[in-house]
């Protein structure tokens, strides 16, 4: 897929759907997790191209790569917690630890906080 298609899909849910609709509200974590596989290619996609990008700009500029899992960045410890790190990343998506984030949710059993 490419990048400018798999973008397009995820800001259509994240911020179109979720946002300016106002659908996420009334979602439950399951709603979210189907919606988040149907656009899992998607993201997918976006995450592989973010995270080459970060590690060669990292690599240059001396940094270390960020590729925690979901549960160590934002986790998962309640549907809201879940449904305001969706509000929030829903306009700043682009970057691979917050696409992880959204990746690592669809397969979550239960709620979890941080690690």
């Amino acid at each position: 897929m490419r990048t400018q298609e798999a973008h397009r899909r995820i800001k259509n849910l994240l911020w179109n759907r979720y946002i300016v609709k106002k659908e996420l509200k009334s979602k439950t974590l399951e709603d979210i997790k189907a919606d988040l596989l149907k656009i899992s290619g998607a993201l997918d996609a976006l995450y592989e191209k973010s995270m080459l990008d970060e590690k060669r700009y990292n690599k240059e500029h001396g940094y270390s790569i960020d590729d925690r899992s979901g549960i160590e960045t934002y986790a998962y410890e309640s549907l809201e917690s879940i449904k305001d790190n969706l509000e929030y990343i829903s306009d700043r998506f682009n970057c691979a630890f917050r696409l992880r984030w959204a990746i690592d949710l669809i397969d979550i059993e239960e709620y979890s906080e941080a690690a």
